[in-house]
C-alpha cells in the first residue's frame, strides 16, 4: 500500500501450490480398496493489504516454503471398475472420487 493508512486483509492467502504425492493402494477385498499417500508440496502465499483511503487491495509481501502432505481414503468399484471414493489430504482437504470403467 502506497500510503500508512491500511489493514491487513489477508495474512497468508495462498497464491501457489504445487505438489506430488506417492500413493499406495491396498486391495481389501474385490470392490473396496483403502489408500495411503506422503508426497511434498512447495507453497506460496502473500500477505495482503487493504487502503482504508480508496479500498483497494495491495500485496504487501510474498514468501513460499515447502511441507509434507498426507492422504488417505477409501474407493468402493463395481464390477465394470466404475465406482467412487472419499478421501483426506492434509493440505486440500477431503474429496470425492468418481471412476469410469470403460
Amino acid at each position: 500500500c502506497p500510503h500508512t493508512s491500511y489493514i491487513i486483509a489477508e495474512d497468508k492467502y495462498y497464491n501457489a501450490m504445487l505438489g506430488v504425492d506417492f500413493i499406495r493402494y491396498f486391495d481389501l477385498n474385490y470392490e473396496l480398496t483403502a489408500y495411503l499417500g506422503v508426497g511434498g508440496y512447495y507453497l506460496g502465499y502473500e500477505k495482503i493489504s487493504r487502503s482504508l483511503a480508496t479500498g483497494w487491495y495491495y500485496r504487501e509481501s510474498s514468501s513460499s516454503e515447502y511441507e509434507i502432505g498426507f492422504s488417505g481414503g477409501i474407493q468402493i468399484h463395481t464390477k465394470g471398475k466404475s465406482g467412487f471414493g472419499l478421501g483426506y489430504h492434509t493440505l486440500r482437504g477431503f474429496n470425492l472420487q468418481v471412476m469410469l470403467g470403460f
